[in-house]
Order: C-alpha cells, then structure tokens, then sequence
C-alpha cells in the first residue's frame, strides 16, 4: 500500500508569529485606549443622546406641550451654576400623612423616560420630585461623580425649602445609575427611607465583574461607591431590590450593596431583569409601605 505525504504544511516561522502577535497587542492597547477615553460616553449614555438630539435639532428648551398632564416644571439652580430641570408631581391620592419622595433615574434615562416611575411613586401617595442630571435632557453642563453629588443637593435643600419637610420626612429612590446620588444623599443622614433598585456596590466593582474589562478598574474617572454610603446611612427604612434576571448590574450586585448595611430589607424578584421592575410594582410597592411603616413607627416610639 502506497502512502501519500503532504509537503504543502506551513510552518510558521517564528518572524511571523511575533508580527501577529504584535498587531495584536496594538489593536488591544487601542481598544483598552477608546474604552478608557470614551467610558463618560458608556457611564452616562443619556447625556451623550440628549447632547445629540439637541444638536441636531437645535433646540435648547424643552416643548412646554411634551410635559405630561399633572407634571409641574421648575428650573433649578445648583451651587455650581448648573440649570437642572426639575419635574413634580402630587400623589395620587391624599394621604393621612404627608409622603415626599425624590427620585433619580437611571443613566440612560431622562425625565421623559423615566414618567411611569414618578406615576407609580404617585399611585404610592408620594409627593414626587425629580431631575434629569446635569447634560441630561435639557439640563446645562455635563455630568460626572462630583456633579451628581451637587445636583442631588441642590433637589434635597430645594424640596425641604419648597414643601417644608425634614429630611426625616423624605424618602430618596434611586434606580440603577440613580442609586449612587440617591445613596449619597442617605449618606450620615436621618432620612426616612432610601431605595435603591437594581443597584451597583460601586462602578469599579462592577467593572471588575466582567472578564474582559476587569483590567480597565484602574482607569476610571468615576468611583460611584454606593455600598461605602449606603453603609454609614441613619436612614431608617433602607430596602434593596434587585431583578435575578438581571444581566446589566448582576444580581451579585444588588446582594453585595444590601449586606453592608444589617437595617437593610432585600427583595430580589425571580423573574426580572434591568428594565423591567416595574413589572413587579405592587411587590416593591407592599415592601416599601411595610420598610416605611416600621420606620415611623420607631421614630414615634422615641
């Protein structure tokens, strides 16, 4: 039996080997660079569209008809100079007991998106601000750590001047992006209550959980520590929620954020994912109600 031999085998030569390995190696380093120089861009993606959609259509105000029917609009000054709008809406029914809630949205959201949340917090009885962040819809600058911080500032000592509440009155309600300003401000304070849905332990965490990524933590503009805040809050209903389903923030996330703080109440939902939550409102609305009505009631008891 005659055997055939192939001679056409390629061997690489050792030349060529480092030469590939060399293009890769660059175009690694020039993915890591864009990922590095555009992560504002990936972080807070509704600012980069509002910027977009401004532009193109050369409008700078908003439409007073695009405001929805019960919706209260009011611009607002931040200590920085920054003009926010801010957006207010009265509860759906009068409670027995007065019932503020200050709500931040997520990254890619403005406060258009984000209108079924600020008519569920009214449907709960609250009385219902919030703000589209600084470079968010029709808000001036450009957001960033620090600008979170101040445009969640200037809505607290905004509200407690405009409705004449204490911060002890005040539930703060954050969900994904939003629960870093709404963490910060339950930072060392008395508030009545925070609730952060589908949240993040801190951005640099949240990078590091992704295999590809991990090795970008380092370079990172933005810290957003929501556990380090959420650890050292007075607040008194603190309640974490978190979709199991949820594939943008793990649902390890939403665990690692409720365990720093034992008056933390965790409600995780079998069947949700990131954008979805609302699909469960009369759950995270019942958790709520009970978290806040222990809270009252311990703060009578004093």
């Amino acid at each position: 039996m005659r055997i055939q031999r192939t001679s056409n085998i390629s061997v690489t030569s050792p030349r060529k080997f480092l030469r590939a390995l060399r293009k890769l190696v660059i175009i690694g380093v020039l993915c890591s660079t864009a990922l590095v120089v555009t992560q504002d861009i990936q972080i807070f993606p509704g600012a980069f569209d509002s910027l977009t959609a401004r532009t193109l259509s050369d409008k700078w105000e908003r439409d007073e008809s695009s405001i929805p029917s019960g919706v209260i609009r009011r611009e607002l000054k931040t200590a920085d100079g920054e003009t926010l709008e801010l957006w207010r809406i009265s509860p759906g029914e009068v409670a027995h007991k007065k019932q503020v809630a200050l709500f931040f949205h997520g990254n890619g959201d403005t406060l258009a998106s984000a209108y079924p949340y600020l008519t569920w917090l009214s449907g709960l009885g609250f009385t219902t601000y919030t703000i589209d962040y600084r470079g968010y819809g029709y808000s001036t600058g450009w957001p960033s750590q620090q600008g979170l911080e101040v445009d969640a500032e200037a809505l607290l000592h905004h509200v407690e001047k405009e409705e004449q509440v204490t911060r002890e009155e005040i539930t703060v309600i954050g969900v994904s992006l939003g629960s870093y300003p709404a963490s910060y401000l339950a930072k060392g304070q008395g508030l009545r209550g925070v609730v952060l849905l589908a949240p993040f332990s801190s951005l640099r965490d949240l990078v590091e959980l992704h295999p590809f990524f991990t090795y970008l933590s380092g370079f990172l503009w933005h810290e957003l520590p929501v556990s380090k805040n959420l650890a050292s809050s007075g607040a008194q209903c603190i309640l974490v929620v978190h979709g199991e389903q949820d594939w943008t923030i793990p649902f390890e996330m939403g665990e690692r954020t409720a365990k720093v703080n034992p008056r933390t109440t965790f409600l995780p939902l079998a069947e949700r994912g990131h954008n979805n939550l609302l699909d469960s409102a009369e759950r995270i609305g019942g958790a709520m109600t009970e978290c806040l009505g222990e809270a009252s009631r311990e703060m009578e008891q004093r």
